[in-house]
C-alpha cells in the first residue's frame, strides 16, 4: 500500500494578457506552470482559440474521441484534423512557449499581437484580442445559466 499522497496539480484559473513576440514566443503565467510537464500540445478549438494541454489531457481527449458515439467517418476526420493541426511545444526557462506560424494562424494570431490567455481548469486557451471580445458575451450567458443551475 502506497502511503504517499499524490500531489494534485493546481487548477488553471484566471486570465492574462500578453504579446506574442516576433519569434512566436508567449509567456505563460507563473501560477499555471506548476505541474504542467515538459510537452504541451497546442490545437485549435471550434471557438477560434488555441487550446494548450498537457500530454495527459491530450491523451484523455483522444480516448474520448475514440469512445464518442459518432460515425467512423467523423471519428476519422476528427483524428486526421487533430493530428495535422496540433503542435507539440515545450516551455523554456523563462516560462515561454514557442508557437509556429501555422499554429498562430489557426488562432487568428500573428507575431507581435496581444492575446488573452484564459484558464480552463485543466488546460488553457489563447485567444486573439478580437476573438476574445466576440466570445465574452456568450461565455457570460453560459456562466449565468450554469450558475443558476448549481446555486452559485
Amino acid at each position: 500500500m502506497d502511503t504517499r499522497q499524490e500531489k494534485r496539480k493546481p487548477p488553471i484559473i484566471g486570465s492574462a494578457q500578453h504579446a506574442v513576440d516576433a519569434k512566436g514566443r508567449l509567456i505563460i503565467p507563473a501560477r499555471w506552470r506548476v505541474g504542467i510537464g515538459a510537452d504541451l500540445y497546442v490545437t485549435p478549438n471550434p471557438d477560434g482559440a488555441l487550446v494548450v494541454m498537457t500530454e495527459e489531457e491530450f491523451q484523455t481527449m483522444q480516448q474520448k474521441a475514440l469512445d464518442a458515439p459518432v460515425s467512423e467517418e467523423d471519428r476519422s476526420g476528427f483524428q486526421r484534423f487533430l493530428a495535422s493541426s496540433t503542435q507539440v511545444t515545450q516551455m523554456d526557462r523563462q516560462g515561454r512557449i514557442n508557437l509556429n506560424e501555422a499554429t498562430l494562424n489557426r488562432g487568428g494570431i500573428r507575431a507581435g499581437d496581444e492575446v488573452v490567455l484564459n484558464g480552463k481548469i485543466s488546460r488553457f486557451e489563447i485567444y486573439s484580442l478580437e476573438r476574445w471580445g466576440q466570445v465574452q458575451a456568450h461565455l457570460k450567458r453560459s456562466f449565468d445559466n450554469v450558475s443558476q443551475q448549481i446555486g452559485l
